[in-house]
């Protein structure tokens, strides 16, 4: 969707949110109905579906989470149009549900929840589960600072599952969950002195099949050359962890210095061999897409290698889509090779 047509969408509704109570039992679980046949169709089974709604939703169940929960509900004109439940643990706040209608989807009340769970419950972290594949849900968390940090093989009702677990530290902060593997990981800017660890891990990268189609800078001095010459519109991240290692590191970049571009950004992404697959490509993807909307480009795309199918699942799950895929005589790889062209709008 255009960046114009979400943002007229948004200013449309004006959202007043408040704490449940069991009278609203009735128009909750109507709101799930539609919302888990919507959302799920096509990710589960239509049984498992069935399931979820005649046990956890069922009427009773959902007046005792109302009751037991943090459960709170957006409404406009009187009509309850999205909810939340959420649940307070030892260390952290856990969102259970987060549900909007889908026609009143883009109108701010998912927004509108998150804002009131976070300021009742200020001095948390909050974490979420997403079904993989849910990409409306991912892309969600992650435009309001969340950040991927694990994923969970789980069993729904006979069905087996696999969720993402996104976390936002308290105050937003970009960091990773600290059950994750990617614990006490955050990003920061570059700065020359790791020019090194960046050389280093983008030639783990060659060496493993996963880098980029064109020839960049593998020396450390060529590294350091290379980050002095970047402008504000072209920033360099890393991915440091609490011991001070520098585990991965991100860049934008300008898709083409023709003005037709100039709202355009391609990136790089990378992750050190032995911390791949923990959330921290996830982080370093989740701020470069900050900074790019702060900058005022567009859009994201690159191109990958087909072959590469950790990047192109980390790019799909944060809302990247395929427009395209061509065959490109690689230098590094030395032969022909499949490039899947990727792209969101921010």
């Amino acid at each position: 969707m255009p960046a114009r047509a979400r943002s007229r969408k948004l200013t449309i509704v004006s959202w007043s949110v408040r704490r449940a109570t069991v009278r609203d039992a009735e128009i909750v679980r109507a709101v799930a109905v539609v919302c888990w046949r919507n959302t799920y169709a096509g990710l589960l089974r239509d049984e498992t579906i069935l399931a979820v709604l005649a046990g956890p939703y069922a009427i009773q169940n959902v007046r005792d989470r109302i009751s037991g929960h943090d459960f709170l509900v957006a409404e406009n004109a009187n009509e309850i149009g999205a909810y939340a439940d959420a649940v307070p643990e030892p260390g952290r706040l856990f969102l259970a549900a987060i549900y909007t209608l889908p026609a009143r989807r883009g109108s701010g009340a998912g927004t509108a929840l998150l804002d009131a769970i976070a300021t009742r419950h200020s001095l948390l972290p909050i974490d979420a589960n997403v079904l993989l594949g849910n990409r409306a849900g991912e892309d969600f968390y992650e435009r309001r600072r969340f950040a991927p940090v694990e994923t969970i093989e789980t069993d729904l009702f006979g069905e087996a599952v696999t969720e993402r677990r996104w976390h936002r530290a308290v105050g937003g902060v970009v960091t990773a969950g600290r059950d994750s593997a990617a614990a006490d990981v955050a990003v920061r800017d570059a700065s020359s002195i790791d020019a090194g660890a960046i050389a280093a891990i983008y030639n783990e990268g060659i060496d493993d099949g996963l880098a980029t189609l064109e020839t960049s800078p593998r020396t450390p001095e060529e590294r350091s050359a290379w980050l002095a010459a970047r402008g504000p519109r072209h920033p360099v991240l890393v991915a440091e962890g609490s011991e001070g290692t520098v585990v991965g590191w991100g860049s934008l970049n300008s898709f083409n210095p023709r003005a037709a571009y100039d709202h355009v950004a391609d990136f790089s992404v990378y992750v050190a061999r032995d911390r791949r697959r923990h959330g921290i490509g996830g982080l370093l993807l989740t701020e470069l897409m900050t900074r790019a909307r702060a900058i005022g480009y567009h859009k994201m795309v690159l191109a990958a290698l087909l072959a590469n199918e950790v990047g192109t699942r980390l790019y799909e799950r944060h809302g990247f889509s395929r427009v395209g895929i061509y065959r490109e005589h690689g230098r590094l790889a030395g032969r022909w090779v499949d490039v899947v062209v990727m792209e969101k709008l921010l």
